[in-house]
């Protein structure tokens, strides 16, 4: 999926206590004037314009304070702005002083209802980028702004928008911070040696992530400065957290990095060819094998970590080996392993007709020599060269949004992902029906089986067991409050899972009780392996860290 845009960058570089600061309070401000405040609206050539707003108690007119403008992602209903993470939003505002605004996009009827998106109609990005700066201006008139810490966030659509202000001179804004999505066209931009500071981070599940990889690449070719731009790289999904909110903060306005800490005992780390971020480990046999950014697969032996694959035409995160069956994958692509080779890139058939082609976020290679494929509304199973259709279904009536998938030796094959999806397909199936299960996160971002038991994690550290093929589920406590990512088991008492933040917590008891072991560093891990003496723990830049089990 790649969609269309184009950037001009305007900013600074300069921390905002070099930055001009207003010379007084505007005539309109009012102190005692603090909360939240809905359905508030400003004329924008003749056509009435929307915003929700929220200004915390501490806000004064005598001090300048901070504006972070966030465009909402596609919504319906009546207060389209106030559809993700607002209680999110207003925590953070009144944690850090922060006024906050959420423009409404305009919208189009889908099939019959109002469908709100920033790029909608056929002139909307023009449109909506006079109305956010017009509102800035209106916002600086009745309250003491610092114009050096005026920012913008976008969420999925509104990553989009938030990043057409690189393309206005006069943006108001210092920094931006695409979340869940990127930049729309591939066409190249201007030189961005001056900035701006620039956070990003969209998951590599996330069917929106190439269109964040185009504007990783682009701002880099452009010049834009090493030290301006982050991108916390996660395994998860389409999503947006509360930790967002805190994180590009951090960055914009702190101009705090990430990424430090040493890496703690007892952990080793290891060297990778041609290193990339890694999100699958798995067992071909004996041999461990890394899977990850760039189309790149990495083979362990005696003499350390070689290279295997080098594709370059996906970001994989699937990776599975069977009896007789081997598939990575990522993006619209898998390739399977037949004896010690790989075979060609093949695109996914696209059953749920959402994205054009399938996608592949995890694979599960069955025992009877079939693999399952699982993504976004779509997921396929490959028989010999022959793709069919694996219905993947919700209690809901449509097709889930899959992140995970493991299956069992004669047994089910069980698919997890969004919203708190977990789905089971009996032995031989092609049907995964929907399963109760006492948790409920928003993402269950990782499958594995082991022993005759199944595991699964994800977000805030949600975990939980089944001991009879998929059909029922234990919730266990993982200790952890981090997204977790992946999960590993050599048996059906040792395992490991990983997430956010170098996040390691290890289990000799099935799960009853997990420990942590943490990486020491704050990085992104996506992948996890164990076996009769190592546990093997992968991430962010090639990172791979071992140590006894």
């Amino acid at each position: 999926m790649r969609i269309a845009w184009a950037l001009v960058v305007v900013g600074c570089s300069s921390s905002p206590s070099q930055m001009a600061m207003p010379d007084a309070p505007p005539a309109g401000c009012q102190d005692g004037v603090a909360g939240t405040q809905h359905g508030l609206s400003i004329d924008v050539s003749g056509e009435q314009r929307f915003y929700w707003l929220h200004v915390p108690a501490s806000v004064h007119c005598t001090a300048p304070a901070p504006l972070l403008v966030d465009f909402h992602g596609t919504a319906g209903g009546d207060a389209p702005e106030e559809a993700y993470q607002t209680h999110a939003l207003i925590a953070f505002a009144d944690a850090h002083g922060v006024i906050v605004a959420r423009p409404r996009s305009r919208s189009s009827l889908f099939n019959g209802a109002p469908i709100y998106r920033w790029d909608e109609n056929a002139g909307d990005l023009d449109k909506n980028r006079a109305f956010a700066k017009q509102l800035v201006g209106a916002l600086e008139q009745q309250y003491t702004i610092d114009p050096a810490r005026v920012y913008a966030s976008g969420f999925s659509s509104g990553s989009n928008m938030t990043a057409q202000f690189l393309i206005d001179p006069s943006s108001p804004f210092k920094g931006i911070a695409p979340i869940a999505g990127g930049r729309w066209t591939t066409d190249a931009l201007p030189a961005l040696a001056n900035g701006p500071r620039i956070y990003m981070s969209t998951g590599y599940r996330d069917y929106l992530w190439p269109t964040a990889r185009d504007l990783i690449d682009q701002v880099t070719a452009a010049g834009l400065p090493a030290d301006a731009l982050t991108v916390r790289h996660t395994g998860g999904g389409h999503d947006l957290y509360a930790w967002h909110f805190d994180e590009l903060w951090q960055w914009l306005d702190g101009r705090r990095g990430f990424g430090d800490g040493a890496i703690a005992a007892p952990w080793t780390t290891e060297t990778l060819p041609s290193p990339a971020d890694i999100n699958a480990l798995a067992f071909d046999g004996t041999t461990l094998v890394a899977a990850g950014a760039h189309g790149r697969t990495w083979r362990h032996g005696v003499s350390g970590w070689t290279l295997d694959l080098d594709r370059g035409t996906a970001d994989y995160t699937a990776l599975c080996f069977g009896a007789s069956v081997g598939a990575v994958g990522g993006d619209y692509t898998v390739v399977p392993r037949a004896g010690s080779a790989w075979g060609a890139d093949m695109m996914i058939p696209d059953y749920g007709q959402q994205l054009g082609a399938g996608w592949a976020n995890a694979a599960a290679c069955r025992d009877d020599g079939t693999l399952a494929v699982v993504g976004y509304w779509s997921a396929a199973i490959r028989t010999g060269t022959t793709w069919s259709k694996l219905d993947p279904q919700t209690m809901f009536g449509f097709a889930g949004q899959m992140a995970g998938a493991a299956a069992a030796p004669g047994g089910a094959t069980i698919v997890a992902g969004y919203y708190d999806y977990l789905g089971r397909a009996a032995h031989g199936s092609a049907t995964a029906a929907p399963v109760d299960h006492p948790l409920a996160p928003e993402w269950w971002n990782a499958v594995t089986e082991a022993g005759g038991h199944f595991w699964v994690v994800g977000d805030g550290g949600a975990m939980m067991t089944s001991a009879d093929d998929g059909v029922t589920w234990a919730a266990q406590t993982s200790g952890t409050t981090e997204n977790l990512y992946a999960v590993a088991f050599a048996d059906a008492q040792h395992g490991v899972a990983v997430g956010r933040r170098g996040t390691v917590i290890v289990t000799a008891d099935g799960g009853a009780t997990w420990t942590a072991r943490p990486l020491g560093r704050d990085v992104y891990l996506g992948a996890a392996a164990i076996d009769a003496t190592t546990i093997t723990v992968a991430g962010e830049g090639g990172l791979v860290a071992s140590s006894a089990r």
